[in-house]
């Protein structure tokens, strides 16, 4: 499949249905999203695509993103990515680029969509206990790598967030990604390495902060598989991740930022309401 020229079609596509991405008022029930996928899997299929228009699907998240979202628009699962389209499936446009009306104003459509996917995976990552006796507070989600230097800021702050009650759940994101030979790099084998100790999030932590020994031999334990490793990256390429870190924090009264790179812990807390005495 030649990916770059898929997606040059998927653009001319987009700017062709333009005018139908737009936020309108309503919803869609079953009968018209199928409608949609229809002809959007005929567009893309006259665009050149081929067998691969078949494979357009919607998933878990579509009700869950119309029951926020004012109007028609809907995701869907393409090419292992989400996209955006609408009732009459003229185009597809990537979620960080269309605005639409949630709660009475404009946002980025990834910051409804997003939350739905990270937060519905909690319990498939590996994550730290918070300290006895702190109550919990929430939960901040870091796509992360170990060879990454700003992800080693993200866990000599780790403390920080535990202590205000913040649970921390890493999902997996080798920058060198998981196919083939790749697997053989070391922000995988260092994953692996992590996820096949004793005790997996402490292990990641140590690793990212320069201990690259200690847990070596872990890959050779029996049944240490990276299945979690290619579904972090997995579900990090679908929301659009391409760097790391990643981190999503939400709290217990509701509030969440989502933050694209490394940001201060304060700064973080901070942007929910959270404030760390100096």
């Amino acid at each position: 499949m030649k990916f770059n020229g898929l997606m040059k079609k998927i653009a001319v596509a987009t700017v062709l249905g333009a005018s139908s991405i737009t936020a309108m008022a309503g919803g869609l029930d079953g009968e018209a999203v199928d409608s949609a996928l229809t002809k959007l899997s005929t567009h893309l299929t006259a665009s050149g695509v081929g067998d691969l228009a078949k494979s357009i699907k919607t998933d878990f998240t579509l009700a869950p993103y119309q029951e926020k979202v004012d109007g028609e628009s809907f995701p869907v699962l393409f090419a292992d990515s989400y996209f955006l389209t609408t009732a009459t499936g003229d185009g597809l446009i990537r979620p960080n680029a269309m605005y639409v009306s949630s709660g009475g104003k404009l946002v980025p459509a990834s910051d409804i969509l997003t939350p739905i996917l990270i937060e519905s995976s909690k319990g498939n990552w590996i994550s730290h206990e918070l300290p006895e006796g702190v109550a919990y507070a929430g939960d901040l989600y870091v796509v992360t790598d170990p060879t990454c230097g700003y992800c080693k800021m993200v866990e000599k702050e780790l403390d920080h967030y535990l202590d205000q009650g913040i649970v921390v759940h890493y999902i997996p994101f080798p920058r060198s990604g998981i196919e083939g030979a790749r697997k053989q790099q070391p922000g995988y084998q260092r994953w692996l390495q992590a996820l096949c100790s004793d005790n997996p999030a402490v292990a990641y932590r140590e690793i990212t902060l320069g201990d690259t020994t200690t847990y070596a031999d872990a890959v050779n334990k029996e049944g240490c598989s990276g299945d979690m490793i290619d579904s972090g990256y997995k579900l990090g390429r679908s929301i659009g991740v391409n760097g790391t870190p990643f981190m999503y924090l939400t709290t217990v009264d509701g509030k969440s930022t989502k933050v694209p790179g490394y940001k201060p812990y304060a700064d973080i807390l901070g942007d929910v309401g959270i404030t760390i005495s100096q």
